[in-house]
């Protein structure tokens, strides 16, 4: 028998784990090897025939607990109208992330169809190097000048086993779906082009007041944008779409806080806030389908010392139920210089990608509060993949840079986290914590359950604190899976269990890691040992 299937047995059996009920099937012939169409909600789509992205044996993980899904955008019958991904102006350049999460990495992208002139980042690029890395187009859609009309989009993404998901949206390029936002007024002042672009204090009256922005997608020009208050986002009052002009940086002084689902914020820069309620930009209200994309926090910090452990640059908190929030994207936002916070501190999502996020401190004089990225409690699916932190040297906190933790509250779910592709130096302990059970302790678990962590091909270097790297915690069946990864760190501490022994079955399983003090890699991250280039850490190579 297959490890791969022997995992998926073994897991499901514990719990009746449900990985992607609407997809169960397809996955299932997607590891026997079958030609068959995939089933994607109501529509199918054949593997692709695309070889060229394929990397052979050795150059990839192809067991994953976490097949291969849809996060953005998901299909027209359940966002909104307003969304940013079916809205374009004409002749404005438009950018629309396309993500997946799951499967084998690195995933590939296909525009299936679409209007002359809109291309898709299929793939990763090679650097200088000969490494291959992401590029800002990758699983992105661009056109340049849209024109206006109705269009039918539609994207495959597959992964290293040929496994495929679709993505079908239609697209609507039109002159009324915009409202054009500058920190004082342009031209007319009428927010109907980018030249007669609204005063802000006008296209956006105060939270709770409808606002010319409703029903609109809120694209805002360069410059600084003063608030009195965090932006309170609701569909019945403004705009659900806050997207920077393209090339250009509007700079707010003031977060966040969302109260509807569909929500995008795009390439906004944040400066300077401090985070009195949980998060530079906050869910609190248990919404669906929201995005972060290419924002970012410059010296954020925390100023909230009663919750000095929740404050993040984007959080979703308020826990504790059954059922969390679906289809949360965090992609290519930076973090420089925060002090006091998580990247991200998410409770209760049931599916979440965190992808090519880059946190870094190079301020000696700023600590290192906390850990970056953050499933908290109860979070169940998520991937965080092909992200960069870059902290001080010296030891600040007894915390990881990257806790998985995916407990369960009262009710008890199974999950599974994919931790993989990640670069992560210096700071405290550059490990993390992978499947906690009761994670925070507002209550017992009521009955077993299966948590799964899937900690693959990173590259850590740097501090750690303790004897170990990487902790497996307690509390619940907990299944591990700890491969190909790169550990530099001081005292060469090896993976190990957080508390005490637990009665439930328990299977750990690690393999095929490079451990030292030093020597393994290159102030850039690569492997000195260009041996084990592409089938160890983090990087991405296969042989031409």
């Amino acid at each position: 028998m297959k490890r791969r299937q022997f995992l998926l047995m073994t897991t499901a059996a514990s719990a009746g784990l449900t990985l992607r009920p609407a997809a169960a099937a397809s996955h299932t012939e997607a590891l026997g090897g079958s030609n068959a169409v995939f089933a994607d909600g109501f529509e199918v789509v054949p593997p692709s025939t695309n070889t060229a992205y394929l990397f052979p044996p050795g150059y990839f993980e192809p067991d994953s607990l976490l097949p291969l899904q849809k996060i953005y955008p998901q299909s027209d019958a359940v966002t909104a109208a307003a969304s940013h991904h079916r809205r374009a102006y004409p002749g404005l350049r438009w950018e629309c992330p396309v993500r997946a999460m799951g499967g084998s990495n690195p995933r590939f992208y296909e525009l299936l169809s679409g209007p002359a002139g809109m291309r898709v980042g299929e793939f990763l690029q090679r650097d200088a190097f000969g490494d291959y890395v992401p590029t800002p187009d990758y699983a992105t859609l661009i056109w340049e000048s849209p024109v206006a009309g109705s269009y039918l989009i539609r994207v495959r993404c597959s992964d290293q086993n040929s496994t495929p998901v679709l993505f079908e949206f239609r697209l609507q390029v039109a002159l009324d779906g915009h409202l054009f936002t500058a920190p004082t007024a342009l031209g007319s002042g009428d927010g109907s082009s980018p030249q007669n672009a609204m005063a802000w204090n006008q296209a956006m009256l105060g939270n709770g007041i409808v606002s010319p922005s409703r029903g609109k997608v809120l694209v805002c020009r360069g410059g600084s944008y003063t608030l009195s208050d965090d932006l309170l986002v609701n569909a019945s009052h403004m705009a659900t779409s806050l997207i920077a002009y393209p090339g250009e940086i509007p700079v707010f002084n003031r977060g966040i806080q969302m109260r509807s689902s569909d929500v995008f914020v795009g390439g906004l820069r944040f400066d300077g806030v401090g985070t009195g309620n949980f998060g530079v930009i906050n869910d609190w209200k248990f919404n669906h389908r929201w995005s972060v994309w290419r924002c970012h926090f410059e010296r954020c910090f925390n100023s909230n010392t009663a919750q000095n452990n929740n404050q993040s640059c984007i959080g979703a908190v308020n826990g504790g139920r059954a059922a969390g929030r679906q289809h949360l994207l965090l992609a290519e936002n930076t973090y420089r210089n925060c002090n006091g916070l998580h990247g991200y501190d998410f409770y209760n999502v049931d599916t979440h990608l965190c992808e090519r996020e880059t946190f870094v401190i190079d301020d000696p004089s700023i600590a290192v509060r906390h850990s970056v990225w953050f499933p908290k409690g109860y979070c169940r699916f998520y991937e965080i993949s092909f992200c960069r932190a870059d902290l001080p040297p010296q030891a600040v906190e007894v915390e990881n840079i990257i806790q998985a933790h995916n407990g369960a509250y009262a009710v008890s779910l199974p999950g599974v986290g994919s931790i993989e592709y990640n670069f992560v130096r210096g700071g405290s302990n550059v490990g993390g914590l992978a499947s906690n059970g009761a994670a925070n302790g507002t209550a017992p678990n009521v009955g077993p359950i299966t948590l799964v962590n899937q900690v693959r091909r990173n590259t850590f270097v740097g501090k750690q604190l303790g004897v170990r790297n990487w902790d497996r915690g307690s509390g619940v069946d907990r299944h591990s899976y700890f491969a190909a990864n790169v550990l530099q760190t001081a005292g060469n501490g090896a993976v190990g269990l957080l508390g005490a022994a637990n009665a439930n079955p328990v299977w750990f399983i690690e393999r095929d890691a490079l451990s030292a003090g030093s020597g393994l890699v290159d102030a850039a991250g690569r492997l000195v040992n260009t041996s084990f280039r592409g089938r160890r850490g983090a990087q991405v190579w296969r042989s031409e």
